[in-house]
C-alpha cells in the first residue's frame, strides 16, 4: 500500500506577488524600495492593489515611485499594518482606524457587504502568507505623491 501525502505550502509575500503578474507593478514598487516583509516580529496585514488598480495612479507618479527608493518604500509601507486583521475585523470595525507601517491611516468603510479602505474596494480576502494575510484592493491604500498646484496672480496697473 502506497499513501501519498499532498502538502501545501503557504507562500511568502514575494512568492505570491510574484506568482500571479496582476501585482507585476506592485512588485516593482517594492523591488524599488528594498522593502522586505519578513523583518516584522510579528503578523502583517498587507493591502495589494493589483495593476489595473493602480492604473489611476498618473504616470509621472509610478516613474517617480520606481526611481526614488523613499518614496517607494513610504508607498510600500502604507499598505502594510503590523497586526493580522481580517475581512472580518475590517467589516466589524468601521469606526476604527489603522495606522500602517508608514504612519498613513487607513480607515475602513463598509458600503453594502463591501469594504472599501480609503476609497478602494478589497475584491479578495484573508489569503494567507507566511507572516500574515494579504487583502487585494482595486487601487492604492495610500498616494505618497503631493501634487502642488501654483497659482499667480498678475497685476496690472
Amino acid at each position: 500500500t502506497t499513501t501519498t501525502t499532498t502538502t501545501t505550502s503557504v507562500p511568502t509575500f514575494l512568492e505570491y506577488v510574484n506568482g500571479n503578474s496582476q501585482f507585476s507593478v506592485f512588485a516593482e514598487v517594492v523591488a524599488a524600495a528594498e522593502f522586505i516583509f519578513t523583518e516584522f516580529n510579528q503578523e502583517i496585514t498587507i493591502f495589494l492593489p493589483t495593476n489595473e488598480g493602480l492604473e489611476s495612479m498618473a504616470s509621472e507618479h509610478l516613474e517617480l515611485l520606481l526611481s526614488n527608493k523613499d518614496l517607494a518604500y513610504e508607498f510600500v509601507a502604507g499598505h502594510v499594518l503590523e497586526q493580522y486583521v481580517t475581512y472580518f475585523m475590517l467589516y466589524a470595525s468601521e469606526e476604527v482606524q489603522y495606522s500602517t507601517v508608514s504612519g498613513a491611516i487607513l480607515k475602513p468603510i463598509v458600503i453594502g457587504s463591501e469594504v472599501y479602505i480609503n476609497n478602494h474596494a478589497i475584491i479578495s480576502a484573508n489569503n494567507r502568507i507566511q507572516n500574515g494575510l494579504i487583502h487585494v484592493t482595486n487601487g492604492a491604500a495610500v498616494d505618497v505623491i503631493k501634487t502642488t498646484t501654483t497659482t499667480t496672480t498678475t497685476t496690472t496697473t
